[in-house]
């Protein structure tokens, strides 16, 4: 009974630690522990996007997660297909069902993302969730196409867009004398692809994407190609879709720090949006850029206006993801995989060991109660019958062997035991003889 108690005991165990590991999602409340979703106002299903003076916006880089929307074009996403080059994408992601009407309801609604030619060309699940404030939050998971994006609200509103720059400016920069930038900044990224003589390279690298870039002070490594060039690249260079150039001078006296204006430049404009930076020329003659993260997708600072700045040095990686960060957050999730993994496979190898003794006390119990002794108990000498011992029967007082005599045939025949003589077989005169000899 104890076993059978703290097998059961076990069992369960197993079985909660296993349901925490594979649900440890439903422990969040997306009602407070959400992020706020990026270019909302574009998200709008009335908004239309520009091919040339906006770049698309794409999911395929959004982190999975619990998301709020705050715009004025609403917060609910479309139950219908928006429409191609909607919600500022190419490919907008809708909602294939209903939202939640009642707070604090939760539902998985099926999501779609609209294609050229088919309303619902790839799916899947998300939550959605009505909260207490009156407002909805949704897990949003990572689009599966790049130039996709999920739509929310139904009226276009501009605001965004026609005050970008306006935004970006407001933005808090790190305080000039709190730290020394020429001592206490980080090495730029992909030195080599930032430069603007580099044109990117489509289907063997990826686009920078300065819309993960962490605002901060930057260096480039390569004194030579340091300088942010002051004039309009050509549209997928610098490594991207959309460079970022210096509208103005850099500082020319060491110690010396200005703050200049930097633009974004589109397929139609040079510079669509711009918003102010630092730039400090340090003791060592070398530049430090106090840059701020982009707005836009697929857009990226340029460095260095020299041939050779574009050529990659040895000790250079190629990227495999568009930013640092982002690649740090897959890391550590893999890294928290792989350890969920390995819990979860001791957990599975101690149950079947445990599981493997309890079957076979169970055996040894079973045939212990068919006849075999408990342990502990000894046989006490000469109870056991001794091996190949004959044994016998006592029936009407007589006793039969084990083995029945060998069969005597009454006629001798070919099949008797012995050796087999004709003159002691009897012939029909014989039986007649008469042996007339008397004992006198």
């Amino acid at each position: 009974m104890i076993a059978h108690t703290k097998m059961f005991f076990v069992i369960c165990v197993v079985i909660f630690i296993i349901q925490i590991s594979l649900s440890d999602a439903e422990f969040v409340d997306g009602c407070t522990n959400y992020t706020l979703m990026k270019y909302v106002d574009r998200r709008a299903v009335a908004n239309e996007l520009e091919m040339g003076s906006a770049s698309a916006i794409s999911d395929d880089f959004l982190d999975s997660g619990w998301y709020r929307i705050e715009s004025e074009a609403g917060e609910n996403m479309p139950t219908e297909p928006p429409g191609s080059f909607r919600c500022g994408t190419w490919y907008p992601i809708w909602l294939n069902g209903t939202l939640p009407t009642k707070i604090g309801e939760e539902t998985i609604g099926e999501v779609c993302l609209q294609g050229f030619k088919n309303n619902c060309s790839e799916t899947w699940k998300i939550d959605i969730r009505y909260c207490s404030g009156n407002y909805l939050v949704y897990n949003l998971v990572t689009s599966v196409s790049p130039n996709s994006g999920y739509c929310f609200g139904t009226e276009a509103v501009k605001a965004t867009i026609e005050t970008t720059s306006t935004s970006m400016t407001t933005q808090t920069d790190n305080p000039a004398n709190s730290i020394d930038p020429c001592t206490q900044y980080s090495l730029i990224q992909y030195q080599d692809r930032r430069a603007a003589t580099r044109s990117l390279n489509f289907g063997k690298e990826i686009a920078i994407s300065d819309d993960f870039l962490s605002s901060g002070w930057y260096r480039v490594e390569r004194s030579i190609c340091a300088k942010m060039p002051t004039s309009a690249p050509k549209p997928l260079h610098c490594g991207t879709w959309y460079p970022i150039w210096l509208n103005g001078k850099l500082p020319t006296i060491r110690g010396q720090q200005v703050r200049q204006t930097v633009c974004m430049q589109s397929f139609t404009h040079t510079c669509l949006y711009s918003w102010n930076v630092d730039i400090k020329l340090c003791d060592g003659d070398f530049f430090v850029y106090n840059l701020l993260r982009s707005k836009t997708a697929l857009s990226g600072y340029c460095f260095g206006t020299l041939d050779k700045c574009a050529e990659k040095e040895e000790d250079e990686s190629q990227p495999t993801d568009e930013n640092s960060e982002h690649e740090k957050k897959k890391s550590a999730s893999n890294h928290a995989v792989i350890a969920l993994a390995v819990v979860l496979s001791a957990v599975v190898v101690v149950f079947i060991v445990l599981l493997v003794v309890y079957c076979r006390k169970n055996e040894c119990t079973r045939i212990k109660s068919n006849g075999i002794p408990l342990s502990g108990k000894t046989n006490k000498t000469g109870n056991s019958p001794r091996l190949h011992e004959t044994a016998s029967i006592n029936f009407h007082s007589k006793t039969y062997n084990d083995s029945p005599p060998p069969y005597r045939s009454r006629e001798p025949s070919v099949t008797s035991i012995g050796r087999l003589s004709t003159e002691g077989k009897l012939t029909t005169a014989g039986v007649f003889v008469v042996n007339k000899t008397y004992k006198h």
